[in-house]
């Protein structure tokens, strides 16, 4: 057996004593764990993304939609067998023609106000201040809706037309890993440093 499996063993062991208080009866085996709460309307049709950890359609979307820029802003965050399932879970009308297709979709919901600069020729405003901004990636194509009231650098207003579809909650973004990748080299540095 190699050092740095005693070595996670001893760990496990510690760690599993710690949170187990003196004297309590431990749980009869024949207790199945129940499954963990969810939040409401969560459903198998969307898979919850790490920004830490993304691969694939979420590690692109991520990137297209500069998300690692506003990620305290992220209300939810998460990738849908369908783009025509949008609608359950962002504030968008279902009319929208991008989302007319199956294949998978990328989406990032926002809280709070993103400033989204904008291109355009002479005259035309350079920037948008959305409230509740969402950004989707399908097809290779990252789409920004303006999914709350909006004010642009011109003094534009608008406000988008009721979400009357949507029903569903994104996942929260899940927490950042990076810290086990830590300590597994910490435990491959310790276990090297005891062997030699």
């Amino acid at each position: 057996m190699s050092a740095r499996c005693v070595l996670s063993a001893i760990l496990l062991v510690v760690f599993v004593a710690g949170c187990s208080r003196p004297g309590a009866d431990p749980a009869p085996a024949s207790i199945a764990p129940s499954a963990a709460p969810s939040s409401p309307g969560l459903d198998g049709d969307v898979a919850p993304v790490s920004l830490s950890s993304a691969t694939g359609l979420a590690a692109d979307g991520i990137e297209a939609c500069g998300v690692r820029k506003y990620a305290d802003q992220i209300r939810g965050i998460g990738v849908l067998e369908h783009a025509t399932m949008l609608p359950r879970y962002v504030p968008l009308t279902g009319r929208e023609p991008e989302i007319k297709s199956d294949s998978p979709a990328f989406v990032v919901l926002f809280e709070g106000t993103l400033r989204l600069p904008l291109r355009g020729g002479p005259g035309a405003p350079t920037y948008q201040d959305i409230q509740g901004a969402t950004c989707t990636f399908s097809d290779g194509m990252p789409i920004w809706y303006m999914t709350g009231p909006w004010e642009d650098s011109l003094g534009n207003k608008g406000t988008p037309e009721p979400a009357p579809l949507m029903d569903r909650d994104l996942p929260p973004a899940l927490p950042y890993l990076g810290m086990f990748a830590r300590l597994d080299q910490s435990l491959d540095d310790f276990a090297a440093s005891v062997v030699q």
